[in-house]
C-alpha cells in the first residue's frame, strides 16, 4: 500500500507491506511508524466507500468509544481488518491525525500479494521527511519551512528506509510484547521517530532485544 499526506508539495509518501488481515488499530501503529509521527495526537479512519445516511463510515480508538461512546457512523478501529475497510486494488481509506493541525493521508491499496505470505509489515520505500510534530498542518508546515531555511536544523528532503523500517520494527515489537506495567523506556521507544533519532533506530537490535528489554522495567 502507498501513503501520501495530502496538501502538500513535493509529495511526502511512503510504501509498505501489511498482511492483509490487520486490524486498524495495529495499522495505526505502522503508519505512525511508517510516517514517522510521534503518536502524540487522536487519530481516526474516514472510509470513501461505505457510508450511513449520516455519511461516511468512521473508525475510531477504543478509548475515544469508551469515553463518548458510538456514533451512528462511527465503528471501532479494532474490530474492522483493512482487508474490510479496503477490499480492492486501487481503493483507498483517509487516515486522519491530530484534528486541530488537520493531517489528512490517503492511504491506497496497490497491490494484493497471493502467491507469497506477509507476516510482517515492512517499509519499503517513500520520499521526503515527515512534518515535525506540532508545525501547524500543512499550512503551518509551509511557513515552517520558509523559517527553517536559513538554519538547516530540519532536512525536508531527508528519507532513508531503514529508519522508517525500524520504526516500524519497533512499533511491531511493542504491540506483540507490551511490557509488564509502564516502563521509561517503552515509552521513549513509543515516542521516537524517525527524525527525531534518525541514527539510533536503525541500531536498534531486532524484536526479541526490544521485547525483552521493555518486559524486564517495572
Amino acid at each position: 500500500m502507498r501513503i501520501e499526506l495530502d496538501c502538500i508539495t513535493p509529495p511526502i509518501w511512503r510504501r509498505f507491506s501489511v498482511p492483509s488481515n490487520i486490524e486498524l488499530d495495529q495499522l495505526h501503529l505502522i503508519v505512525q511508524a511508517v510516517m514517522g509521527w510521534g503518536d502524540q495526537h487522536a487519530h481516526q479512519w474516514v472510509s470513501v466507500h461505505h457510508s450511513t445516511d449520516n455519511g461516511p463510515d468512521r473508525y475510531i480508538a477504543r478509548e475515544v468509544i469508551e469515553r463518548d461512546g458510538y456514533q451512528e457512523d462511527e465503528f471501532g478501529e479494532d474490530e474492522v481488518r483493512f482487508d474490510e475497510a479496503v477490499t480492492a486494488v486501487g481503493e483507498y481509506v483517509r487516515y486522519e491525525y491530530n484534528a486541530r493541525t488537520r493531517w489528512s493521508h490517503t492511504l491506497v491499496l496497490e497491490q494484493i500479494v497471493e502467491d507469497q505470505s506477509i507476516s510482517e509489515p515492512s517499509c519499503l520505500d517513500g520520499a521526503r521527511a515527515c512534518p515535525p510534530e506540532d508545525s501547524g498542518g500543512p499550512i503551518g508546515y509551509r511557513e515552517f519551512l520558509n523559517g527553517q531555511a536559513s538554519n538547516g536544523l530540519f532536512d525536508p528532503e531527508r528519507f532513508v528506509p531503514a529508519e522508517s523500517d525500524a520504526a516500524v520494527t519497533i512499533a511491531v515489537a511493542l504491540h506483540k510484547s507490551p511490557p509488564v506495567g509502564s516502563s521509561l523506556f517503552e515509552k521513549f521507544l513509543r515516542r521516537l521517530s524517525v527524525h527525531s533519532a534518525p541514527n539510533y533506530l536503525p541500531q536498534l537490535p531486532n524484536r526479541s532485544f526490544v521485547a525483552d528489554t521493555t518486559t524486564t522495567s517495572r
